[in-house]
């Protein structure tokens, strides 16, 4: 009985389609990410935030790690809320086996002293990702508080004080959001992945009620 598949000639097929594939989310990528980038700029200009599309001295700037080949940042804007700086930017992740993802940014510069510290949404999956040489704060006053993030620093009693009254009905108002300080500034992100560039003055807006908070 004569074979119903030819195996090379199949193994080639699928080979050549992973290849189309690949090459062509490749190009796709790179349409939506100039699109966005397009639409950033001309957002930041109609805003008065001065947009860069990349810049390794804003990464250093902001304390973000280098050396993640999965993970990279663009679209830096460059603004003020008062006499507080903020720059807002895209983040994008992506691993072998999952989806690019793009989630944005804010981070409000906060001044020398400020205590590094993280603050996660409460769940399995953000508590494996925490940092075991930090110290976990403990909010008994506020159990509502405690159910939604869990927070972490490595300069404990530094960080206890700014998580007051005001900032922990800010973020308990607004669960899944994603907190980090370091070099004195304070990033967060709503968690949203691959929002419309329209959504970010929104989003900005938000995150600066939580960096208000903090000051």
């Amino acid at each position: 009985m004569a074979a119903l598949f030819d195996y090379p000639v199949l193994l080639a097929a699928v080979v050549t389609l992973g290849l189309f594939g690949a090459v062509w989310r490749y190009f796709d990528n790179n349409r939506l990410d100039a699109e966005r980038s397009s639409a950033l700029e001309r957002l930041g200009a109609s805003r008065g935030w001065a947009y860069t599309l990349k810049d390794g001295a804003i990464r250093k700037e902001l304390g973000l790690p280098f050396g993640w080949s999965s993970r990279w940042e663009r679209n830096y804007m460059r603004g003020r809320e008062g006499t507080t700086e903020f720059i807002v930017f895209d983040q994008y992740t992506e691993h072998k086996n999952s989806p690019r993802t793009r989630r944005t940014y804010a981070a409000f510069r906060m001044g020398p002293g400020f205590p590094r510290f993280q603050a996660l949404p409460n769940t399995l999956q953000m508590r494996l990702s925490r940092n075991l040489f930090w110290s976990n704060l403990e909010f008994p006053e506020d159990p509502r508080f405690s159910e939604i993030y869990h927070v972490e620093s490595p300069e404990k009693d530094m960080a206890r004080p700014h998580f007051n009254d005001r900032v922990r009905s800010e973020l308990a108002r607004r669960p899944g959001w994603l907190l980090e300080s370091s070099h004195g500034w304070l990033r967060m992100t709503d968690g949203a992945t691959d929002g419309e560039a329209e959504a970010v003055p929104a989003f900005q807006a938000e995150a600066w009620e939580i960096a208000k908070a903090f000051l």
